[in-house]
């Protein structure tokens, strides 16, 4: 009879591991597992957005990659980009601008949605109630932060950063400048 309870005990012990194994893996661990990181986006207080890249993988496919790993919050779809809401982390999927069979992958902490991020952009994007509740934005409020971000990818290249803090990649360039080149171009 001892040798059942010990092995009752074992499996009940290794499903509640299992259990706690797999509800502690964020978001951010799923891209970081998955993909390589490309850059890093810092503010001013030190809160970060990871870019990875997916090579030779099309937006869909890694969206899909990313919801069957871990449901969002509440997602948007659009024709340039896929926004979703995690908990602590805004996610934001893309084509990328010098190489369109590869997909961009941002991860944002909540510190850095709070401090960037206006919550126009989630009202762009109809995730303003989620928003609201996950990085305690004010409904209508005008202005997260004190930058405007809006991702990785602008209108004119790649965002280096937020403010005055460097990129990975080593600029300290104004908060409005752009960088071109990608990997691999001798930046």
């Amino acid at each position: 009879m001892l040798g059942g309870d010990c092995l009752r005990n074992f499996i009940l012990f290794l499903a509640l591991f299992t259990v706690l194994f797999i509800t502690g893996c964020s978001i951010k661990s799923v891209a970081d597992e998955a993909y390589p990181m490309m850059d890093i986006v810092y503010d001013d207080y030190g809160n970060k957005s990871e870019i990875f890249r997916a090579y030779n993988t099309k937006i869909d496919k890694v969206t899909d990659r990313l919801i069957e790993e871990e449901e969002p919050i509440d997602y948007q779809t659009t024709n340039e980009k896929i926004v979703l809401i995690y908990d602590d982390y805004l996610v934001q999927v893309y084509p990328d601008i010098e190489n369109e069979e590869d997909t961009l992958i941002e991860v944002s902490e909540e510190g850095f949605v709070q401090n960037n991020y206006a919550s126009d952009f989630f009202d762009t994007y109809e995730l303003s109630e989620a928003a609201a509740d996950e990085f305690d934005f004010d409904e209508g409020n005008s202005s997260g932060g004190s930058h405007v971000y809006t991702g990785y990818v602008g209108t004119n290249g790649y965002v280096k950063n937020t403010g005055s803090a460097p990129s990975v990649r080593g600029s300290t360039a104004p908060s409005n400048a752009v960088r071109g080149g990608g990997p691999g171009s001798g930046k």
